[in-house]
């Protein structure tokens, strides 16, 4: 399964799982009023605790998460994972 997933995505399924709960942080980073605390945002995104968000977005942001979560950045939203087009898709639904 590492080795198919490997070559279908890129890289490994905790890799994976990593960048879709970052993804889910900014999302919900984004769409959410300035009081709401770090804690429960990591909370909220599937962090074991606010340390773990805090390791996860200083590798991929390269940054705080409080200087992130107020950039920019924070406009990414989790559907542009799945603005792929895929032809056999598309065959099959039609079907």
């Amino acid at each position: 399964m590492q080795r198919r997933f490997l070559a279908a995505v890129g890289y490994g399924p905790k890799m994976f799982q990593s960048i879709l709960r970052f993804q889910r942080l900014l999302n919900l980073a984004g769409g959410t009023s300035s009081h709401q605390r770090l804690a429960g945002l990591a909370a909220d995104a599937g962090y074991a605790d606010q340390a773990h968000m805090t390791r996860e977005v200083q590798r991929f942001a390269n940054c705080p998460p409080t200087a992130l979560r107020w950039s920019d950045r924070c406009t990414l939203r989790m559907s542009d994972l799945f603005k792929t087009c895929d032809p056999d898709l598309d065959y099959l639904e039609s079907r």
